[in-house]
């Protein structure tokens, strides 16, 4: 890796890149990395170990053994021993952060496939907050050693493969299951600024990955779906209480007076005075 470019990990190394298969699974590294300047990484002969990547911000644009992939957050790769890869986030427009396991161990494929996580393969998941959490419980462990910490860190790592594994599996992670976990975020925040980047973000998901989901879920974009949501809430409060405009404006995330009036007139036909004077 360039040593010119920042980097912030938390990257922890029990052997290195070591295989062994004399044992039935090691943990050699595991760790988190955060980078926010464009670089390029790779190991042309392969590690000597498995090789998980997990994402979590950002996209890596990757080379594994003879295919192209990339990773977008949420997306997760296991790499068999001795697999060329080659990566870079040149095209990403986020701080790209990423989790790392290394293993070794005669057991560890089978690991991995029992826990419902096909090494060689991207996979495609949600990542939760119990996820994070199980992860900062395992970076929690270093870099104090103390007492049964190799036998705690098995355990620990492996029943966070079983929860990557049970999210991968379960309908939490379909695409309508995020947008509609998405419409309640909207629904919740309306009266707030809500940007399609932070929307996006909620669900580990790139912005432009984001609007696709949204427009092939609900059919529209979600700019409009805001949009339309915020005036029908405005509609409501003009028909069943007694603020002012500007008071109703702001309820409804628009903090220009002006604008609103716009808006409102753009979906509604008539000002907001005007739909008001229908009722009071």
């Amino acid at each position: 890796m360039n040593d010119r470019l920042h980097t912030a990990t938390r990257i922890y190394h029990m052997r290195g890149d070591v295989e062994d298969y004399s044992i039935p699974f090691f943990v050699n590294t595991v760790g988190e990395t955060v980078q926010g300047q464009k670089f390029e990484n790779g190991f042309i002969r392969g590690r000597n170990d498995y090789y998980l990547m997990c994402l979590t911000s950002g996209s890596l644009d990757m080379k594994v053994g003879k295919r192209h992939c990339v990773l977008t957050p949420g997306k997760c790769i296991i790499m068999h021993p001795h697999t060329y890869v080659w990566y870079n986030n040149y095209e990403s427009e986020d701080t790209l952060r990423y989790y790392t396991v290394h293993v070794t161990g005669y057991e560890a494929e089978q690991i991995f496939e029992n826990c419902g996580l096909r090494v060689g393969e991207v996979l495609d998941l949600r990542i939760t907050r119990d996820i994070t959490e199980q992860f900062e419980r395992i970076l929690a462990l270093f870099p104090a050693i103390r007492p049964n910490f190799e036998f705690s860190l098995n355990v620990m790592l492996q029943c966070f493969f079983v929860m990557l594994g049970k999210n991968i599996a379960g309908k939490e992670n379909t695409a309508s299951a995020r947008i509609d976990r998405s419409i309640v975020y909207i629904h919740k925040h309306l009266s707030e600024e809500l940007s399609v980047e932070d929307l996006a973000k909620t669900e580990f998901l790139s912005p432009s990955r984001y609007r696709t989901l949204f427009k092939q879920t609900l059919g529209v974009s979600p700019i409009e779906y805001i949009s339309r949501e915020r005036i029908r809430l405005a509609c409501h409060l003009i028909e069943h209480g007694d603020l002012a405009l500007s008071q109703i404006a702001e309820a409804c995330g628009y903090s220009d007076r002006l604008y609103f009036q716009r808006v409102f007139k753009k979906h509604m036909g008539i000002t907001p005075g005007e739909y008001k004077a229908k009722f009071h």
